[in-house]
This record gives structure tokens, C-alpha cells and sequence, in this order.
């Protein structure tokens, strides 16, 4: 350096703060400072060098859809990049209420497996952070799903004690679920006490009309 590049003074013995603009090009950055003695002498350069990053990361998490069953596991999928890598990767669930943390992914990860707990909302989400190492940071957040733990409500109008075979009988039930039924059947057990189980009679509709099997059954 010549000498009319010094220009600036040291007013604090050993060390000082100095404050200086730096273009915003993304790029590895070098400072390196000199110092001249009263004499003239210029001393060899300390320098520095680091990397000026200011874009976000990408961070993007694969939208969950559909009704998920408290107790159940699932795929859940997502990218991360950042050219200068991450600092904080952090995965939360929100049950309807509060946000929790339930993992910490490494930047390579493409997904992983979660089993949902046993929750009954119809605002559950997923939220994905990544902050890269110069502090920038990116949110990719789920759409609303269900998560229901709760199962069916069944009633039943048990029929009469005797039965005769060959005649018919009127089953009468019901059966909902404050998410919609997926499925119901009516299955006939010929002896008490018995696992053994008949053909389901799928989703029957009350009342039933049932054929009496002509059998002797205690």
C-alpha cells in the first residue's frame, strides 16, 4: 500500500472497532489491514477472509393431506439446500395448540418417518426451519390436516333371546364418527363363546333384515 491509503488513526492502544461498507455481492470476502508507524514502517498485512452470503435457504416440506389416525406412522418429505450449508435444521408438529420439536435433520435428509400422537384436531400441521450459517433463514409450513385418536361410536338393539331359523329379524344400530365412517359390517357368530365369525355383511344400513340361519345355537 501507498501511503495516502492509510487513512485511518488508531486512537485506542491495542484494539478499536472500525465499521466499514462492504459491496452485497455473494462472494469470499478479504480485509486485510496494515499499519504504519510514526516513522513510516509498514508492517505485513493480517488478513482475513469470509464468505458474504445473504440468500435464504430452501427449504421446502411436502403438504399433508387427508385424515391421519392418532397412533399412526407416515412419510413426511422435504428438500433443504443452501450453498454455504445449515447452522439449525429443526422439524415441529403442531397439535392444534402449541408447536413441539421432533427432529433436528441433517441438511442431506429428504424425509423421514413420524408416528403421529394421539391427537383429535382438525388443524394439525407440520413446520420446517432451516437457518444457513450467515443467519438467513426459510419457513415451509403444512396445510391444515385431521388427526383423529377417537374411534367410532356403536350402538346396538340386541334381538330377541329365540329365534326361529328360516324367519327374518330386523337389526337395528347405529354407527358415526365425528370424522365420517370409513367402513362398517355386521358379522354372525353361531355359537357363543365361538371366534369363529360368518361372512361381514358390509356397511349394512339399519335396520338390517337378517335371514335366520336354520341352526340350533345356545
Amino acid at each position: 500500500p501507498s501511503s495516502s491509503d492509510f487513512n485511518r488513526t488508531c486512537n485506542s492502544a491495542g484494539f478499536q472497532n472500525e465499521s466499514f461498507t462492504l459491496n452485497a455481492t455473494e462472494e469470499t470476502k478479504t480485509i486485510s489491514v496494515y499499519a504504519k508507524s510514526s516513522q513510516g514502517q509498514i508492517s505485513p498485512p493480517k488478513t482475513i477472509s469470509f464468505i458474504l452470503d445473504t440468500t435464504n435457504p430452501t427449504v421446502n416440506i411436502v403438504d399433508v393431506t387427508g385424515l391421519k389416525r392418532g397412533g399412526s406412522a407416515q412419510a413426511i418429505g422435504f428438500t433443504l439446500f443452501d450453498v454455504n450449508d445449515f447452522s439449525t435444521i429443526t422439524l415441529e408438529y403442531f397439535n392444534g395448540t402449541a408447536w413441539t420439536t421432533i427432529a433436528n435433520p441433517a441438511s442431506s435428509s429428504t424425509g423421514l418417518f413420524y408416528s403421529y400422537p394421539l391427537d383429535d384436531t382438525s388443524t394439525a400441521q407440520f413446520r420446517l426451519t432451516g437457518i444457513d450459517r450467515a443467519g438467513n433463514s426459510s419457513i415451509s409450513t403444512t396445510s391444515n390436516f385431521t388427526v383423529d385418536s377417537t374411534p367410532p361410536t356403536i350402538s346396538f338393539t340386541t334381538p330377541p333371546l329365540l329365534l326361529r331359523g328360516g324367519n327374518t329379524q330386523d337389526i337395528f344400530f347405529s354407527a358415526s364418527d365425528l370424522n365420517g365412517l370409513g367402513s362398517s359390517s355386521i358379522e354372525f357368530n353361531p355359537s357363543k363363546g365361538s371366534s369363529s365369525f360368518g361372512s361381514p355383511i358390509a356397511d349394512p344400513v339399519s335396520p338390517h333384515t337378517w335371514t335366520v340361519p336354520s341352526i340350533d345355537s345356545p
